[in-house]
């Protein structure tokens, strides 16, 4: 793959649907919210709340300005069986061009948690695909576990889910549990010096700069952390920008006028 090109040649089968019926539902929007694309609103406490998709409950704090609440799961089901289906599939060895490559996948939305989960297996496909000893299987767990990260912990936990993602896949790829002290140590001292590069803008969420920011910090860090060193060359031009209520324009590294 040319590292200026997002193009894939792996064998992806892009009819792969989501096999759960109720998150099968074609979202109208992929900012805002996804139902009626009115403004999001997020309150100081949380109440009960009932997923416009799966009618079931949840204890959260933000609704569009006509009452749509979709649930964390149903945000991000739409493309995660699109993720899943390239990411067992596909060759390629950069992190940037893969990341780029799954957020221009079907039902993928501009901002959200699907972010989380996405980097996660994003760099553990990486790693895999430049010779690191990773299975499918070992993809799928650092998909997961980027899966139970919520939206908008960048405001709530005080770390973005892009950063704690990677924090995923390098427990992946470490080999970490609590009962581990070096790899343990290890995975709290790469995502520290990831938070950084999130932190330093004062900046609403953006999540296609995020995941850049920190898909390019990983590949830094991973000369010194990790037995391959990641490639993260390819292109970070934001097309976005006018569909981002929120972007930052010439602040942001990546704007482009």
């Amino acid at each position: 793959m040319n590292k200026s090109d997002n193009s894939c040649n792996c064998d992806f089968d892009s009819n792969v649907v989501p096999t759960d019926k109720n998150n099968s539902q074609k979202f109208n929007f992929t900012e805002g919210c996804l139902i009626c694309k009115e403004d999001l609103i997020y309150e100081k406490q949380n109440t009960l709340k009932t997923c416009f998709i799966c009618s079931k409950d949840f204890s959260a704090n933000v609704m569009c300005k006509n009452g749509h609440f979709i649930c964390d799961t149903c945000h991000s089901e739409g493309s995660l069986a699109y993720i899943k289906n390239l990411l067992m599939k596909t060759g390629i060895t950069d992190l940037i061009n893969l990341m780029n490559l799954v957020r221009a996948l079907p039902k993928f939305n501009i901002h959200g948690p699907e972010h989380h989960s996405s980097i996660a297996g994003v760099i553990a496909t990486v790693y895999k695909n430049s010779g690191g000893n990773l299975s499918n299987e070992d993809i799928l767990t650092a998909i997961e576990r980027g899966a139970t990260i919520p939206g908008g912990v960048c405001a709530y936990w005080g770390s973005c889910g892009a950063v704690l993602g990677a924090g995923a896949a390098f427990s992946v790829i470490l080999e970490s549990s609590p009962l581990k002290p070096k790899q343990r140590q290890m995975i709290q001292k790469m995502v520290s010096e990831l938070s950084p590069v999130t932190s330093n803008l004062r900046a609403a969420r953006c999540c296609q700069r995020e995941v850049w920011l920190t898909l390019q910090k990983v590949s830094e860090l991973s000369k010194t952390y990790l037995d391959i060193a990641l490639q993260a060359e390819g292109k970070v031009i934001c097309h976005q920008m006018n569909d981002n209520k929120e972007c930052i324009y010439n602040a942001c590294p990546y704007y482009k006028s």
